[in-house]
């Protein structure tokens, strides 16, 4: 982050990477935690998602609270090379078997360029657009599972 704010040429050359490299190639593996990959329950990250979510949809049933579940993706390869596609397709997997509502924003940004909805070179945030985007469809996800009236 310090070189990204005090290099324009590391800023540069990062966002480079991120919007065009990795866009097309996705990310290599040995970047991102060994915990997102392969899946199961030999791993403690997923044990302890599983578990949670299992008491957070126990507790919400008991006091009549809806409980859904919403995806949100970081804006980065917004196609089949997503570097956490195995992960979103684990947490809908899981959501599914265990009846809880899911709504994955990565399905509604699939295809944008992610540049587009980023608020600037510098900063990967949502912008605006990508602000809108999502309202509107979570909205009517929210709608349309009368979850919100």
């Amino acid at each position: 982050m310090w070189f990204r704010k005090h290099s324009k040429f590391y800023s540069f050359f990062y966002y480079f990477i991120k919007s065009t490299i990795a866009s097309e190639k996705s990310f290599p593996s040995f970047i991102l935690p060994k915990d997102y990959y392969g899946l199961d329950d030999t791993k403690p990250g997923w044990r302890d998602f599983k578990k949670y979510t299992t008491l957070i949809k126990n507790f919400c049933e008991e006091n009549n609270v809806k409980y859904f579940f919403v995806l949100i993706p970081t804006l980065t390869n917004l196609n089949d090379n997503y570097p956490y596609r195995e992960v979103n397709q684990k947490v809908e997997e899981f959501t599914n078997l265990m009846e809880i509502a899911f709504f994955s924003l990565f399905n509604v940004f699939y295809g944008y360029n992610a540049e587009d909805l980023w608020v600037s070179g510098a900063n990967t945030h949502w912008n605006a657009k990508a602000t809108q985007i999502a309202a509107e469809h979570l909205s009517a996800f929210l709608y349309n599972n009368n979850i919100f009236r």
